[in-house]
């Protein structure tokens, strides 16, 4: 649709993360160090994608894999690692107890629950919208998990609210489910955006909600807080550390040869929460 923050050409091949082998390099230091090695990548604006059976991706973008990650956690192991690390530090930098996180049971949610019952300074109220998902959270070690397409959602989410006191709403959502959440939030919460899943990614809110009970609202964007040499060191050491230790385990539910990308994106669409799906190059 044109409006990922990454801010990626619309002719560029599609795909913003991936793994696989280096096989050559540029003159650089930085870029020699990773010839030949297994390496997890992020193709950022100005890069080509990572549907490919080759792409060019910036040194500063690589990281090189551990034998402890195999191939297909290392296809992973980027983008939602890197940004749950991301809000645990955002959490201890800004002194959040206790927060709520929206499609709290995609592959991210999962693993943002692990490894914040893994850490045990965060409380997490986190909100689905299928009752089979409550139980995928729950078997995770979720204390706080509420069904919002159940009827008097809200009033359970109040309670929860008066008794963790969140100060955060991480919304990945946007658009009318995510302004339900502010207005729900306690006065002085901080809500922070980071991504656009509506189809209509316009907040809604009364004024007050900004004026009178003093939210706020930012972005939460992956590439952007990584600039930040204090952030980037913490986020990638932990994340490192994590996928070692397999806290963050990635479900994959298919792997589709590259070819079949448009079966792939279809069945993601109608089996998100079974988990990612690979694409490989059709001749593995």
């Amino acid at each position: 649709r044109g409006i990922h923050s990454v801010g990626k050409d619309k002719d560029a091949f599609a795909g913003f993360e991936g793994m696989g082998i280096v096989t050559s390099t540029g003159n650089s230091e930085a870029a020699a160090s990773f010839a030949g090695k297994r390496v997890s990548f992020f193709a950022a604006a100005g890069d080509q994608g990572s549907w490919a059976d080759y792409t060019v991706i910036k040194a500063a973008a690589l990281i090189a894999l551990p034998d402890a990650i195999d191939d297909e956690q290392g296809a992973t192991a980027l983008v939602n690692p890197l940004t749950v690390e991301l809000f645990l530090v955002e959490c201890e930098k800004a002194g959040h107890k206790a927060i709520v996180h929206n499609a709290a049971a995609s592959a991210l949610g999962q693993q943002l629950v692990s490894a914040a019952k893994k850490e045990g300074k965060v409380s997490i109220l986190n909100l689905v919208r299928r009752r089979e998902n409550v139980e995928t959270l729950k078997k995770l070690g979720a204390e706080h998990v509420i069904d919002t397409t159940v009827d008097g959602w809200e009033e359970e989410f109040k309670a929860l609210c008066t008794t963790l006191k969140p100060s955060a709403y991480f919304d990945p959502v946007t658009g009318s489910a995510g302004s339900k959440i502010i207005t729900l939030m306690p006065d002085e919460a901080t809500i922070y955006t980071y991504g656009t899943l509506s189809e209509s990614s316009a907040y809604t809110i009364p004024a007050e909600a900004i004026l009178l009970q003093h939210k706020t609202i930012r972005s939460m964007l992956l590439v952007k807080e990584l600039r930040d040499p204090e952030v980037a060191k913490a986020v990638f050491t932990n994340a490192i550390a994590n996928l070692v230790a397999k806290t963050y385990q990635t479900t994959i539910h298919k792997r589709y040869p590259q070819s079949q990308f448009e079966a792939a994106i279809k069945d993601y669409e109608a089996n998100a929460s079974k988990g990612k799906i690979l694409l490989v190059p059709d001749s593995i």
